[in-house]
């Protein structure tokens, strides 16, 4: 796993997340706070391209840290573990409502059976 995440404390609370998840999600290809896909910039966070076995996470770091605390950009970076963890495929964002709602709640329900909160 790559991690290309400028902000240290952004970073750390990845780091510390990922650990901590009683089995870590071992299909992520890399983690990063920059991307080149549009629309990105207004996301909290995104897990893309996980059709090739491998998932990218993208953490928009300039927005978790103006408008969340650390408990809440831990449940953020988990959600996007969770997605990652269950093999979600990231590209079905906004195409189709249906699965787009039921692949989220999936996640948020990892998300808290790992003890984080859910935003």
């Amino acid at each position: 796993m790559i991690v290309h995440i400028k902000s240290a404390k952004i970073k750390r609370l990845f780091l510390d997340v990922y650990s901590s998840l009683p089995e870590p999600p071992t299909n992520i290809h890399e983690v990063g706070d920059e991307t080149q896909l549009k629309g990105a910039d207004e996301l909290l966070g995104l897990t893309y391209e996980c059709f090739g076995g491998k998932c990218d996470i993208y953490l928009n770091s300039k927005l978790l840290l103006e408008y969340f605390g650390d408990n809440g950009i831990r449940g953020i970076i988990a959600h996007e573990l969770a997605h990652a963890y269950l093999g979600h495929p990231g590209s079905l964002l906004s195409t189709q409502p249906e699965m787009d709602e039921y692949l989220e709640n999936a996640a948020d329900d990892l998300v808290r059976e790992w003890g984080y909160i859910v935003i």
